[in-house]
């Protein structure tokens, strides 16, 4: 019998090779670029479809353009209102579904924390099915438009794909151990390129002129899981509850490093302000701890900032004072690039003017740009709402003042759970304040960077939610155990 079976799998291996085989000659002798790649791809979704935790890791890296070196937009371009990144969410979604079909709705009693955090997410949620029909309704416009700029905001769901298929702790120490990958691909890709190896990258690569010297600035992809992964590392190392120190030791050097190396201001002060949070979510004992290295580092930083040829660093980080109050810096910038924007919210500021596409801009909202001196891509992006620029300006805009209440009521909720891990004073959820200082030091310095509103941001905020939702849990169980 198994004899039998062995034989009949080798007949159908062969027959499949050899249609394969023809399949492939002839779409490729015609150059139907899309029929030679549609076997492939059905090969490829039924093998994501029964493997969900890598369809999660590969959509994660679709955000992040995987680390710089795929540009999926330009790899796999999909003409029309869905991206490649929306194909893999959608397939996402499916499976969430379709699992709860087969297997049932989750009935398991959930914790004070878990119950919030869920709710959080749902009200994103409905906030943005809200406003996707109220502004089509208000405005009168093609629904599809609409959807073009909201769909983005819609990845908050794939919490609960998180939930659902990473659901033990060990899951959710492979989704760690798998975003310290990223920081560690991340770093050394940065490295080379600031030495001058072509590599292929995707990240733009400009030259900075700091202090009158020029260095070289690679924009990373992965900034939020950096900026992340530094806060939790560091205060595993703090804790103590660490499996292997020298790993976690090294992808903290490494996420501080590539902050660091950026020369991006806004991810400097918030790297700052996650380290100044952190000393008011931790005991005492470990803000003391803090407190002192923190002195250590300023003195030997002193020295350095001294010597001209090693002032690049502190040339940079002392225009962060110097530029927000002056009228040509980049603070005052965000918001006078475009103040058609901010009037737009003035008009609407319950729930703001909403997703309202750029072709439709002119008409519904009466922005008038000056085209003069501007090609297609600056007229498009004078007549977006929502840009990379600013968060607080595409919140605004996004949600109104109803959106900056559900941002309060999501830091309020993981500071209230911060303090609870505290309290209970376990080494294993003490990491997870880490993940509460990244959220909040995002949220606080979305002024001039996008922070959790645009694709990337809003994953990594997901996914922190994820985290925490996971710690929650973890407390729920040591509760049942005591």
């Amino acid at each position: 019998m198994i004899n039998n079976m062995i034989f009949l799998k080798k007949i159908i291996f062969i027959a499949m090779s050899f249609f394969m085989v023809i399949y492939f000659s002839y779409f490729s002798s015609n150059l139907n670029l899309i029929a030679l790649l549609f076997p492939f791809s059905l090969i490829m979704i039924a093998f994501l479809l029964f493997h969900p935790k890598i369809l999660g890791c590969l959509f994660i890296l679709s955000t992040v353009e995987f680390v710089g070196f795929i540009n999926p937009e330009e790899f796999i371009r999909l003409p029309g209102v869905f991206k490649f990144r929306d194909l893999l969410f959608l397939m996402m979604m499916t499976m969430v579904i379709a699992d709860s079909l087969l297997k049932g709705w989750y009935r398991i009693k959930l914790d004070y924390f878990s119950v919030r955090i869920k709710f959080i997410v749902w009200s994103m949620l409905g906030l943005v099915f809200f406003q996707l029909i109220f502004t089509s309704l208000r405005f009168d416009l093609p629904f599809i438009s609409s959807l073009k700029i909201a769909r983005e905001f819609l990845y908050v769901a794939v919490f609960f794909f998180f939930i659902r298929f990473f659901p033990d702790y060990k899951d959710t120490i492979r989704l760690l151990k798998f975003i310290s990958y990223i920081c560690v691909i991340q770093f050394v890709s940065m490295i080379m390129q600031i030495v001058g190896f072509d590599i292929g990258s995707t990240s733009r690569v400009d030259q900075l002129l700091v202090g009158g010297e020029y260095v070289t600035r690679v924009y990373i992809p992965a900034y939020f899981y950096a900026l992340a992964a530094a806060c939790y590392c560091f205060v595993s190392l703090m804790v103590g509850n660490v499996a292997s120190k020298r790993y976690v030791t090294f992808v903290l050097i490494i996420s501080i490093l590539s902050i660091v190396l950026s020369y991006t201001r806004t991810y400097w002060v918030s790297l700052l302000v996650c380290f100044l949070i952190l000393m008011f979510l931790l005991n005492k004992k470990n803000a003391i701890r803090m407190l002192l290295y923190g002195l250590i580092l300023f003195i030997l930083l002193i020295p350095i900032s001294l010597v001209k040829e090693d002032s690049v660093l502190a040339d940079r980080f002392s225009t962060i004072f110097s530029e927000i109050d002056d009228t040509d810096g980049n603070f005052i910038y965000r918001f006078s690039e475009n103040p058609q924007r901010l009037e737009a919210f003035i008009d609407y500021p319950i729930v703001g003017p909403g997703f309202i596409h750029p072709d439709f801009a002119p008409t519904t909202l009466g922005f008038v740009i000056d085209e003069k001196g501007k090609n297609e891509a600056q007229i498009e992006r004078a007549l977006m709402l929502q840009t990379n620029d600013s968060g607080l300006i595409t919140l605004l805009v996004s949600f109104g003042l109803i959106g900056v209440l559900w941002v309060f009521a999501q830091i309020l909720l993981v500071i209230k759970l911060a303090k609870s891990i505290k309290n209970r004073a376990n080494e294993i959820l003490y990491p997870y304040i880490g993940i509460v200082a990244f959220m909040v030091a995002t949220w606080l310095t979305c002024t001039t960077t996008y922070g959790f509103t645009y694709y990337d941001g809003i994953v990594s905020m997901s996914i922190a939610l994820y985290f925490l939702f996971s710690a929650s849990k973890l407390m729920q169980k040591a509760n049942n155990q005591a």
